[in-house]
């Protein structure tokens, strides 16, 4: 894996804390997302890893993880990290049972009141598959067996329901983001040739394919994602009509 010397010392670092606080009960460590893509990108990328536990956590585990996390991720790049138990990948099923998810959108309520959004969770996460069909196709293990022998392999529906649902996610929450941009083309061109894609190399497949007037925006927000994260003006209708064109392809 391919990464800068910042992020190694932070993977480092958020390794030995989460061996810290878990001990035995952390079985695998694995990298995925544009880190384990080769597309990681320091002025956009954040960093994508999954813990594998022996057992189910307890609520103090997950607490002291979570105060592991606010203070690991952003230095210098944000972290995204799911923890999953060795018995809800052997009893896979979609959307998937988990121990606990922790991203920069929810910063700040886990600082104000970290109890409370534990508990606010669902049961059940329904982009575990995408993520586990990356980390066992192309992650990599900084501690624990090989992606491929820890992980199952993803039901092709279930993929493409985690893929769907992350659509919709786009569509809804993410108006003037790169993601919001570029993550339907990824998931077309998953979709499409049934291939895995980061989110640079999905916008490069689609922009040729994407009708004439919706590739300006595209190529601007991947210059901008593939450089320096600078934001780009986009017309939120414009936006909108790229995912209607996403998709009608990839649910007809």
């Amino acid at each position: 894996m391919q990464a800068p010397a910042a992020v190694r010392a932070q993977l480092d670092w958020l390794t030995g804390g989460l061996e810290a606080v878990l001990g035995d009960a952390l079985v695998g460590l694995y990298v995925h997302g544009s880190l384990a893509l080769g597309c990681f990108n320091e002025a956009t990328s954040d960093i994508d890893v999954l813990g594998v536990t022996e057992r189910a956590l307890t609520e103090h585990e997950k607490l002291a993880l979570v105060d592991l996390f606010l203070r690991f991720s952003l230095d210098p790049y944000p972290v995204e990290v799911d923890v999953i138990s060795v018995v809800q990948l052997r009893d896979w099923r979609h959307p998937s049972p988990f121990e606990l998810h922790y991203s920069e959108w929810r910063r700040e309520r886990w600082t104000a009141d970290p109890r409370a959004t534990l508990a606010s969770f669902p049961n059940e996460n329904a982009d575990l598959a995408a993520h586990v069909a990356v980390a066992r196709d192309r992650g990599v293990a900084l501690i624990g067996l090989p992606p491929e022998e820890i992980f199952p392999r993803v039901d092709e529906a279930h993929l493409r329901d985690s893929l769907l649902r992350d659509l919709d996610w786009a569509r809804e929450t993410e108006s003037g983001t790169l993601y919001g941009i570029l993550s339907p083309c990824r998931i077309w061109a998953t979709l499409e040739t049934g291939e895995l894609y980061s989110t640079a190399s999905g916008a490069r497949w689609a922009l040729p394919r994407l009708p004439a007037e919706l590739r300006p925006m595209v190529e601007r927000a991947l210059a901008s994602y593939t450089g320096a994260g600078e934001a780009i003006d986009v017309a939120e209708d414009e936006r909108q009509r790229l995912i209607d064109v996403v998709e009608e392809l990839v649910r007809r």
